[in-house]
């Protein structure tokens, strides 16, 4: 009686605090009762071994073939023995094992007829990956960098191939020489960032860059693409100075926290190898994921996780990035290239000037978002600089915005793509105040500018604001009473020649 067993693949299940890994095997194999006269070659090739990975190999049954029969038998004091014997497949006793007539501790393995096709030799793999645990490899190799590996001098057998990284290989006994090829990619991870506006299909836009405003939310969002046979998954992620953690945002689509994934926020490793983090304040939070929901992939997955972030007031400026990083590590010391996003926030410098372009001091300004009305942005003087206010910083108590003092000063902690305003609320003295507020149209970079000493060049770059003198009134120590007095003298004047003439006349008649 014959049995084909074509196709299995194997999925390692144990638990790491159990030295639990996920199996994998593609096994093509012809198994024929009857005793054979000829063995199997036993020597197997990993042709895509990796770097500091654990490939073990463990003998299941001993087999002896002639050309395409095969003979498979287990010892009385195999570590397998006792795991075979109980293995139950639809109900129904898969394995007999009957003492050999010549060796009563060789037992002669026959197969339920029953068992046969992709999906029980499948369920057979299962069974025996989900108890490896305390199981001794019959062979071990760690390779020193990725290569292939061949396991050689092994005895005849019919065997599992265990990797550290969980993914799916291919093991072929119907040829002299077994090679196993690891069926699955490595994992990879996708990091991107959210643009507080829309792409052309109205659409959020994502990306590996943005521009945000001090005290912005900003929203992040990192995909790792699993494969069946996922292991040991940690997702590592750090943040600048910059960025400020919202630790209650982190999300994994789909899943449960605390039960497909835990989030670690504290008493992270700070750097080294061993922990994968590589910064020197460590990562901000680890997810790690439950073995159980890594078993449970059956195919190529997205696994999306979201989280936020608030850009805070030691944020890099303008030409400098606040950079968040991720990356992967899997397997026993498998990990991905971090991948990073960039968000920048952006400043402009404001130049007070008079009709000649001359530096001016002494004008008052305040920020709003609006041309009218709208709302006035806080302000809080930071060095030289004045900076955006974070909501931290508005809630303290006996919290007021200043007003910027120019001359030339900078703005800092803006977003690009926006429209600010500005409104004159003290003119310098001799100068007219502005009756409409100024517009700053911040694009997508810095509006800044250097000085010709203290001129203002034309298109020299900033936002640069020009104050007009008024006209002078007379005063009432100059020209506008002598003007006064010389017409009060000639009125004296002339009422003196009439009253002269007035008496002459009368003493003539």
């Amino acid at each position: 009686m014959a049995l084909n067993i074509t196709n299995i693949y194997f999925k390692e299940e144990r638990e790491k605090s159990m030295k639990k890994r996920y199996l994998a095997a593609l096994m093509a194999v012809t198994m024929t009762l009857g005793m054979a006269s000829t063995s199997l070659a036993a020597s197997i090739t990993v042709t895509n071994a990796q770097k500091d990975e654990t490939y073990d190999v463990y003998k299941i049954f001993d087999v002896t073939n002639s050309g395409d029969n095969y003979a498979y038998s287990i010892t009385k004091d195999s570590q397998w023995e006792s795991l075979v014997d109980k293995y139950v497949y639809n109900g129904t006793e898969v394995f007999t094992l009957t003492p050999s007539a010549n060796d009563p501790n060789k037992l002669v393995v026959t197969v339920d007829e029953s068992f046969t096709g992709d999906a029980a030799g499948a369920d057979f793999a299962a069974y025996l990956a989900a108890n490896l645990d305390g199981k001794i490899a019959d062979a071990t190799q760690i390779p020193d960098a990725d290569k292939a590996i061949t396991f050689e001098g092994l005895a005849d057998g019919y065997y599992f191939v265990d990797t550290s990284l969980g993914s799916l290989c291919a093991l072929d006994t119907s040829t002299d020489t077994v090679n196993v090829t690891d069926k699955n990619p490595d994992p990879t991870i996708e990091k991107k960032v959210e643009e507080d506006s829309k792409d052309e299909a109205g659409q959020d836009a994502w990306g590996e860059s943005n521009t945000a405003h001090i005290g912005q939310t900003v929203n992040f969002k990192t995909t790792i693409t699993a494969y069946p046979g996922a292991e040991n998954f940690v997702l590592h992620d750090e943040m600048e100075a910059g960025l400020t953690l919202k630790a209650d945002t982190i999300t994994v689509e789909g899943l449960t926290k605390g039960k497909d994934y835990t989030v670690v926020t504290t008493d992270l490793p700070k750097v080294g190898d061993a922990d994968f983090c590589g910064f020197a304040d460590g990562c901000d939070f680890h997810i790690e994921f439950a073995e159980a929901y890594l078993d449970s992939l059956t195919k190529k997955t997205d696994i999306v996780v979201t989280y936020s972030a608030i850009l805070n007031e030691d944020a890099e400026i303008a030409d400098e990035t606040n950079d968040n990083n991720t990356k992967l590590t899997y397997g026993e010391k498998s990990k991905t290239e971090w991948d990073t996003t960039e968000t920048t926030t952006l400043k402009f410098d404001i130049i007070k000037t008079d009709e000649d372009k001359k530096l001016l001091a002494g004008a008052e300004f305040e920020l709003y978002d609006a041309e009218i009305a709208g709302n006035k942005i806080d302000l809080v003087k930071d060095g030289d600089v004045y900076r955006r206010a974070t909501e931290e910083e508005k809630a303290e108590e006996g919290f007021k915005s200043v007003i910027i003092e120019a001359g030339k000063v900078t703005v800092v902690g803006l977003d690009a793509n926006t429209n600010y305003y500005l409104e004159e609320t003290h003119a310098p003295d001799g100068y007219n105040m502005l009756t409409e507020r100024v517009k700053v149209e911040m694009k997508d970079g810095n509006l800044t500018t250097t000085m010709e000493g203290d001129t203002w060049a034309d298109d020299n770059g900033g936002v640069q604001i020009t104050n007009e003198t008024g006209a002078l009134l007379p005063s009432t120590g100059g020209i506008g009473t002598t003007i006064f007095y010389i017409l009060g003298g000639l009125l004296v004047a002339f009422s003196g020649v009439v009253l002269f003439a007035k008496k002459r006349m009368n003493s003539e008649f």
